[in-house]
């Protein structure tokens, strides 16, 4: 029983580690006026979406340390933006564009903007 007790425990510790997330509201225009959906952003993964050109985190259970990147490529490659994804900071308009335009993906990594 104790080895089950402390697999469950291990599994629950494992969940926990990589399942801190942000919520993002995605906007069609620069200024974070016209809707285009929102997503959730796992820590340390890049998540593909519709189209947007700005951004705001919303709400954030990252670890300290977690940005936001917004990408113009699906598989967050080429960055066009960027936000921090804990803490106070949350609320901010961001634009998410560059040469390229508008953004596909975001990623949540531990690396500043």
């Amino acid at each position: 029983m104790l080895f089950n007790l402390n697999s469950s425990m291990a599994i629950a510790a494992a969940f926990t580690a990589v399942s801190n997330a942000a919520i993002v509201d995605l906007f069609h225009d620069d200024f974070c006026t016209d809707p285009a959906g929102q997503r959730n952003v796992w820590d340390n993964t890049c998540a593909p979406s519709q189209s947007f050109s700005s951004f705001v985190v919303v709400f954030a259970t990252q670890q300290a340390g977690q940005h936001i990147h917004s990408y113009s490529t699906n598989n967050c490659a080429v960055p066009t933006g960027c936000d921090v994804a804990w803490g106070a900071l949350t609320g901010w308009c961001i634009l998410a564009k560059n040469f390229d335009g508008g953004s596909n993906s975001l990623g949540s990594w531990n690396v500043n903007c």
